[in-house]
């Protein structure tokens, strides 16, 4: 008899972290934004930091550096891009923000120890978008 999870009917299909290399970009933002405080986030947001896109913990948003360089920057100014949720499209950053952007990255060994985080706790996610 299969049990639960998170409320719905287990499947017996086994998700393995390396799955999430061999997913396109858009697959990963919609199981990070569409299954929140669930270990699929976690595994999503890990993926993604290893294709070089950091979180914005207030932003709530996935930001990666810009490939081609506007020539309206200025010299050692990255330029970023995000993947907008609404839109669900890459769009070039053109806010500023107090600090610089990077302030508020979520850190690398935050992402990673989200898979080891306390099964008591709010979920592995707790800290991501919900």
């Amino acid at each position: 008899k299969s049990k639960a999870v998170n409320g719905a009917p287990a499947t017996g299909l086994a998700v393995k972290p390396s799955h999430f290399s061999k997913f396109q970009l858009e697959s990963l933002f919609y199981i990070f934004y569409s299954i929140p405080r669930d270990i699929m986030q976690v595994l999503a947001a890990q993926e993604l930091y290893n294709r070089e896109w950091r979180y914005h913990m207030d932003l709530k948003l996935w930001f990666a550096e810009a490939e081609q360089v506007n020539s309206s920057a200025g010299p050692g100014q990255t330029q970023y891009i995000y993947f907008d949720i609404n839109a669900w499209e890459r769009r070039l950053f053109s806010g500023n923000i107090p600090g610089g952007i990077e302030s508020s990255f979520m850190r690398k060994e935050a992402i990673f120890s989200l898979s080891q985080s306390n099964p008591n706790q709010a979920g592995p996610g707790s800290q991501l978008a919900s």
